[in-house]
């Protein structure tokens, strides 16, 4: 191969190194929330969707009970939401959480004059 050729071919590898670097640099992470649901005894339902960090929660038994929700963000905030709207019914609360959290949560079904009973901690990703 001439010199030519090989100052062509190395000039075409450094532009496309040149590519790859910028396509490569300062590309801000992506991040792949997760969608998820619990549920407790067929009574309550508790769905997380990571896209508008939204709880969705919803009382699917007719048994007096009121429903809630207590949640836990990693390195954020916590909370928690009681819902009396009724069997069959739902309700949902907006979050604005930091991409890329871990978001814990669980539902429970709020039981008068005795323990409450609820799901184990789900975990998903905002």
């Amino acid at each position: 191969m001439s010199n030519r050729g090989i100052v062509a071919t190395a000039k075409a590898a450094s532009v496309a190194m040149g590519v790859v670097m910028a396509v490569g640099i300062g590309a801000p992470a992506a991040f792949a929330g997760t969608n998820d649901c619990a549920s407790v005894d067929g009574a309550a339902k508790a769905c997380f969707k990571h896209k508008g960090d939204k709880f969705t929660l919803e009382d699917t038994a007719g048994d007096s009970h009121a429903v809630f929700l207590k949640y836990e963000v990693e390195q954020g905030p916590s909370g928690r939401h009681d819902f009396t709207g009724g069997s069959g019914r739902d309700i949902t609360y907006d979050h604005n959480f930091k991409e890329g959290q871990t978001v814990r949560y669980q539902v429970c079904v709020n039981v008068q004059w005795a323990p409450d009973s609820c799901s184990v901690w789900h975990d998903a990703i905002a």
